[in-house]
């Protein structure tokens, strides 16, 4: 397979992967309460038990991670070291709290998440970039993927279990069977050809 071949199946991957974390997570009858990843850890972070705990927002971490590791799989990615650089800053623009954290003095726990969150994609995805030799790019992706898969499943797990605990039927949305499907297809073609 050519470099070029390589490169659109990377985009490919890597896009699909998007629409599975914007895709609702949850089905719910109400249109309201179909969330994708990112709505759905934000309505995680505003339960009572997501902010006690041995682990505070554990399921909102859980849920903001598969953007985080997406982004790294693009800063892995065959393509130019300019491309993957704007894709990596991109991603982790889109981490940002809103504008007015900076304003309050840093003081609320979910926005410092998502703060971190982005600041950790920032300097992993640059040094990714920069510093990642080609023979542990493979071996990288492999782990990269399945840490997705888990936190992906684990997260949703936890914040179903919350939305259940309010009397909500809620079922497992489209977005969440993509990218467990992509994780799971990714994951094999990547053993496949590191054994191969």
């Amino acid at each position: 397979m050519t470099y070029s071949a390589n490169r659109y199946r990377f985009l490919l991957l890597i896009l699909l992967t998007l629409l599975g974390y914007i895709l609702p997570w949850v089905h719910h009858s109400t249109t309201a309460l179909s969330m994708g990843a990112f709505d759905l850890a934000e309505w995680t972070s505003l339960h009572p038990t997501a902010r006690v705990g041995a682990v505070p927002f554990l399921a909102v971490l859980l849920l903001r991670l598969p953007l985080v590791l997406i982004a790294l799989i693009a800063a892995l990615a065959p393509f130019p070291r300019l491309v993957r650089f704007v894709a990596v800053t991109l991603f982790a623009i889109s981490l940002l709290p809103p504008f007015e954290f900076f304003l309050t003095g840093l003081s609320d726990p979910n926005y410092r998440q998502q703060f971190l969150l982005s600041l950790i994609t920032l300097i992993l995805g640059t040094l990714a970039i920069l510093y990642c030799p080609g023979r542990w790019r493979r071996t990288l992706l492999i782990g990269l993927v399945i840490v997705m898969l888990l936190s992906s499943i684990i997260g949703l797990l936890i914040a179903m279990r919350y939305l259940t605990g309010f009397g909500l039927h809620m079922v497992i949305g489209p977005g969440a069977v993509l990218i467990s499907l992509l994780g799971l297809i990714a994951v094999t073609l990547l053993l496949r050809k590191q054994t191969g």
